[in-house]
C-alpha cells in the first residue's frame, strides 16, 4: 500500500512538473508575448538611436508610442526572466523621465567637454558654465532668468553661432525678436561683428510685416498719443458715465491692480524688489485730494503719501474708499522714543500697524538677520 501511494504521488509530481515546464514553455512562445517583445527591440532601436538633445515633446512621443508594451511587461519582470530584455525594458520604461533627464545630463557634459574651442571665443569672451548649458540645452521651451550684466546677450549670440555653425540650421529658420528696437539695434549690430547672417527683429515689426506681406492695404501704426485718445474715450464713454462701472474700476485700482505675490513665488529678494519697482505707491488719497497739490512756480506738484509696500497701498485705498479718515506714519504720542506707526484712524483715535509678517512670524521680505531684528523688536 505505501509503495502505490509513494508510486502516485512520484507520478503526480513528474506530472505537474511537465505541466509547468508545458506551460512555461507555452508563454514564450505566446504570440501577444512576443508581439510585444518585438515591440521592445524597436524601443530599444530607438532609444540606441539617439544622438540629440532629447525634448520633453519627443520624451513624451516615446511614451505614448511604447504604452501598450510598457502596461504588457509592468510587473512583469520575474515571471518572464529567463529573457533579459524584459527586465532593462522595464527598468528603463518605468523610470522614463529620469532616464531621458540623465541622458539629456550626460549629453550636455559630453559636448561641452567636445566644444571647449567653441565656447572659449564668443566676442572673444569665454562662456561660463552656466552659459554654455543654455547654449546647448536644445529643449522645446527655454526660461533663462539672470540679472542686469550677467551676460544674457552674449548667452543669445553664443546659441545663434551654435545653431548655425554646429547645428546647421540655416540663418533664416532663427526668428530672434525683442521687445525694444534699442536692443534690436545692439543684436544686430553685435551680430554683423562676429558674422552671423541672422537679423533681429521687434515683436511690432514682425507682425508689421507680416500682415504687409499678406494684405494689399497696409495698415497705419499708431503712436503714444492714438492710444492716449483711445484709452481716454473709451474711459469716457463707458466708465465715467455708468456709476456701476466707475466704482467698480477704483476699487480695481486701489485694491486689486497690484496683489502682492506670496514670497514663495519669487526666486528672490531681488525678483520682489524689481516687480516692485513698477508699481506706482502713491495713494488714493494723494492722487484725488485737492489740498494735496502744492502749486510752485513751474509746475504743480502732488506732495501725496507714497506708502512703503504693495500690503500697505491697499490698506490705505481701503480705508480711503471707505470714507475712513486717516494718517499716514503721524508720531506715536504715547512714547518717548521716535515711532511711527502705518496709520492712525483720525475719528477713532486708532493706531494700525503693519507688520508684514506670516502666520509662522517669518518676515520673509527681509533677509534672514534683518528678519529675526525686526520681528524681535515688535514681539
Amino acid at each position: 500500500m505505501e509503495l502505490l501511494i509513494t508510486t502516485i504521488s512520484i507520478a503526480l509530481t513528474a506530472l505537474l512538473f511537465l505541466l509547468k515546464k508545458r506551460t512555461h514553455k507555452k508563454k514564450y512562445q505566446s504570440e501577444i508575448y512576443l508581439k510585444n517583445l518585438a515591440g521592445i527591440t524597436e524601443f530599444n532601436s530607438k532609444i540606441d538611436s539617439l544622438n540629440d538633445y532629447c525634448t520633453w515633446p519627443y520624451r513624451e512621443e516615446i511614451k505614448t508610442d511604447f504604452i501598450e508594451i510598457g502596461t504588457y511587461f509592468r510587473n512583469k519582470t520575474n515571471y518572464y526572466k529567463k529573457e533579459e530584455k524584459v527586465k532593462i525594458f522595464n527598468e528603463i520604461f518605468d523610470n522614463f523621465d529620469n532616464y531621458i533627464a540623465n541622458y539629456n545630463t550626460n549629453y550636455i557634459l559630453r559636448k561641452k567637454e567636445n566644444l571647449k574651442w567653441f565656447f572659449e571665443d564668443i566676442e572673444g569672451k569665454k562662456l561660463d558654465d552656466q552659459q554654455q548649458n543654455a547654449v546647448i540645452t536644445d529643449e522645446y521651451s527655454n526660461l533663462i532668468i539672470a540679472g542686469a550684466g550677467s551676460g544674457k546677450t552674449l548667452t543669445i549670440l553664443a546659441k545663434i553661432k551654435y545653431l548655425t555653425a554646429i547645428k546647421n540650421v540655416k540663418p533664416s529658420e532663427i526668428l530672434l525678436l525683442s521687445f525694444t528696437k534699442k536692443t534690436v539695434d545692439e543684436l544686430n549690430e553685435r551680430l554683423g561683428k562676429i558674422a552671423l547672417a541672422t537679423k533681429a527683429t521687434t515683436f511690432h515689426k514682425l507682425g508689421y510685416d507680416t500682415i504687409k506681406s499678406a494684405s494689399i492695404d497696409v495698415p497705419a501704426i499708431t503712436n503714444d498719443n492714438t492710444l492716449k485718445q483711445i484709452v481716454t474715450e473709451y474711459l469716457r464713454s463707458d466708465i465715467l458715465e455708468n456709476p456701476e462701472a466707475i466704482n467698480s474700476y477704483i476699487r480695481y485700482i486701489a485694491c486689486y491692480m497690484n496683489i502682492p505675490e506670496e514670497h514663495e513665488k519669487y526666486t528672490s529678494l531681488g525678483e520682489k524688489s524689481d516687480v516692485e519697482k513698477g508699481i506706482d505707491f502713491e495713494t488714493l488719497k494723494a492722487k484725488t485730494e485737492p489740498l494735496n497739490k502744492i502749486a510752485t512756480a513751474d509746475l504743480d506738484t502732488l506732495q501725496g503719501e507714497k506708502v512703503k509696500s504693495v500690503e500697505e497701498l491697499i490698506i490705505a485705498n481701503f480705508l480711503y474708499l471707505n470714507g475712513i479718515e486717516y494718517e499716514y506714519e503721524k508720531k506715536y504720542p504715547h512714547t518717548n522714543v521716535m515711532y511711527r506707526p502705518d496709520f492712525h484712524l483720525s475719528e477713532y483715535d486708532i493706531w494700525l500697524e503693519h507688520f508684514g509678517v506670516d502666520e509662522n512670524n517669518n518676515a520673509k521680505w527681509l533677509t534672514p538677520h534683518n528678519a529675526e531684528n525686526y520681528v524681535r523688536k515688535w514681539r
